[in-house]
């Protein structure tokens, strides 16, 4: 069985992630996100441009190429190194782009190849490049195959054929990342939180998503205050007023979740730690903690919670938070939260000693 952790940005996915690794019976397959999958030009749009809604040639031409772009993109690989073997990462991936390839040609070129470059590229390589053709033109000789030209793909359309490519490259993926030999395996980030159904049909086995989310509070203040360099710039935060839109955006398009997706707020990790991780026990079917509390231990994650408190001087935008998206707010313990205080203002002493 796959089982996918995922949320929504800064919401405790990874929480559960390290829950998970307490198991006997479940392979955690280490950090990499498997979000390529429903990214933008992922695994989701290359079906609907090939398979659901193709157009003439240049829709599945434009989709591969696209896919591949990302997939050899320097963020990408640099990141794929932290993880696993990025030759074999390689490997699998052109073995599954070349799997929803019909058929190829070389010295094609249309106007989405000429659109990809700036215009400095434009006037040296296609206007100055056309005059050069015209030379074979007016000589009555065969222009050169390969000049300006691009490689073209033909792509596949049948649905089941795709499916069942993407399954072996999703099941290959998960032989280099993962112990296959356990019965459950976890997955960081391979489902879209608000719609992760949407992506079971890629995985050969049976799948079910945990979705994590977090006090919007909470999620403002480590983007804004928290997140090291770009890495949470995708949340808005120089606004408060643009994060509460952003936030409400992200909660209405959640779809309707059925009975193998759970959903879980994270503070009711910590602050109700027995009930809700028997209910991912019991969504799940696993009964082997033998590392019971040494990747999550809930006395420890407690001081990622109730940031407001450690951050006063954001009380006017923690209160437009609380006015405007009043319903998403966790109800905390008001006796948790002063030994929450206190342990921020405990911790804050021991650091300037």
């Amino acid at each position: 069985m796959i089982v996918g952790v995922s949320g929504f940005g800064s919401t405790g996915s990874g929480a559960v992630m390290d829950y998970l690794r307490e198991f006997e019976e479940i392979s955690a397959g280490g950090d990499m996100e498997l979000s390529f999958l429903y990214d933008p030009d992922g695994v989701l749009e290359l079906e609907d441009r090939l398979v659901n809604r193709p157009i003439r040639f240049y829709s599945g031409d434009a989709a591969i190429k696209r896919f591949r772009n990302i997939i050899y993109s320097y963020d990408l690989k640099r990141y794929a190194k932290r993880f696993l073997n990025v030759e074999e990462f390689y490997r699998v991936s052109d073995e599954y782009i070349n799997s929803l390839i019909k058929m190829k040609y070389d010295g094609g070129l249309w106007h989405f190849d000429r659109r990809r470059v700036g215009k400095l590229g434009h006037l040296i390589k296609y206007e100055l490049g056309r005059k050069y053709l015209r030379v074979f033109d007016k000589l009555n000789k065969q222009q050169p195959k390969k000049f300006l030209g691009h490689c073209m793909y033909i792509p596949i359309h049948n649905k089941d054929v795709f499916i069942k490519n993407t399954q072996k490259y999703i099941s290959d993926l998960i032989n280099i990342m993962c112990d296959t030999s356990k019965p459950i395996i976890a997955l960081d980030q391979p489902f879209p939180s608000n719609n992760p159904e949407c992506c079971f049909k890629y995985f050969k086995d049976d799948c079910k998503a945990i979705i994590v989310n977090r006090d919007p509070r909470d999620v403002y203040l480590i983007s804004k205050q928290l997140a090291n360099g770009w890495e949470m710039r995708f949340t808005p935060t120089f606004d408060v007023e643009e994060f509460i839109i952003f936030y409400r955006d992200q909660m209405e398009i959640i779809s309707n979740l059925s009975e193998k997706v759970l959903y879980v707020q994270f503070e009711d990790l910590i602050y109700d730690y027995e009930n809700t991780t028997n209910k991912i026990d019991n969504f799940l079917k696993i009964k082997k903690h033998t590392k019971k509390k040494k990747y999550f231990d809930p006395s420890i994650s407690i001081a990622n919670t109730q940031l407001y408190l450690r951050f006063p001087e954001m009380k006017k935008d923690v209160e437009r938070i609380e006015n405007e998206l009043s319903e998403y707010l966790y109800n905390f313990d008001p006796n948790k939260a002063n030994l929450n205080a206190k342990l921020w203002a405990f911790k804050e002493e021991v650091q300037k000693q």
